[in-house]
């Protein structure tokens, strides 16, 4: 895929993220806004970010008081709490998200 920009230079798309920075004017800024928003499933739920994501950073976005009790799996694979910080979700994973609960 190319794609034009405002000055009439054809780049591919893998070299267009390393000129987004570089680069300033307003068909850039919303490129780099559109670019990166990717959509994950989370207990049968789309939810839309705007750019990679850990699980870690997942759940603090979801639940801010500190999560205990999470279990996590991403594409039917549980991960481990300890591999959270580094798991970066990509995009259309399939999460589910379990809680502990008491009772009887």
């Amino acid at each position: 895929m190319q794609l034009v920009l405002p000055k009439g230079k054809v780049r591919d798309t893998a070299i267009v993220s390393q000129c987004i920075f570089l680069q300033k004017g307003p068909f850039l800024k919303f490129f780099s806004k559109t670019l990166f928003r990717m959509e994950i499933n989370i207990n049968g739920q789309l939810s839309e970010f705007s750019g990679p994501i850990s699980v870690q950073e997942l759940l603090s976005e979801l639940f801010p008081d500190h999560a205990k009790g999470i279990a996590v799996a991403v594409n039917q694979s549980v991960v481990p709490k300890s591999a959270w910080p580094v798991h970066v979700l990509q995009p259309h994973d399939q999460v589910m998200l379990i809680t502990a609960t008491q009772g009887g």
